[in-house]
């Protein structure tokens, strides 16, 4: 059985997730109450997070959610590199896409409107490059 049909599996999917959203808002958070000071272990464990986000709807099919992880973990790279600094444009336009993730999860997925999602890709977009 393909693991995208797996109850169990997708029910620890949810769960996990669930927690490491709660993670990297707590972390994103963190960081914008200290502007100027990258907590570089902070920015670590919010992209390992991302990471893990992304692995796990890599694996289960689940599209939009691995497209913005992976869009945050790209940004979150690049703050690690030092080339942006995580202000409140940057925070806000994370925690939503984040805010995107929590509401593709489970029974709540179909309350994640499509154009919701792309524009919140979008606001992440001008820090990709």
């Amino acid at each position: 059985m393909p693991y995208e049909d797996d109850k169990e599996v997708l029910e620890a999917f949810e769960e996990e997730t669930r927690e490491r959203l709660e993670d990297i808002e707590t972390g994103l958070l963190d960081l914008e109450r200290s502007p100027g000071a990258v907590d570089g272990e902070r920015v670590h464990a919010i992209f390992r997070a991302a990471h893990s986000i992304k692995a796990g709807a890599g694996l289960l099919k689940f599209k939009d959610i691995e497209m913005i992880a992976h869009r945050a973990e790209n940004i979150l790279q690049r703050v690690r590199n030092g080339e942006l600094t995580p202000d409140a444009p940057l925070i806000t336009a994370l925690l939503e896409a984040f805010d995107s993730v929590h509401d593709l999860l489970g029974e709540r997925r179909t309350h994640a409107d499509a154009s919701t999602v792309q524009r919140r890709l979008a606001a992440l977009e001008r820090y990709v490059r």
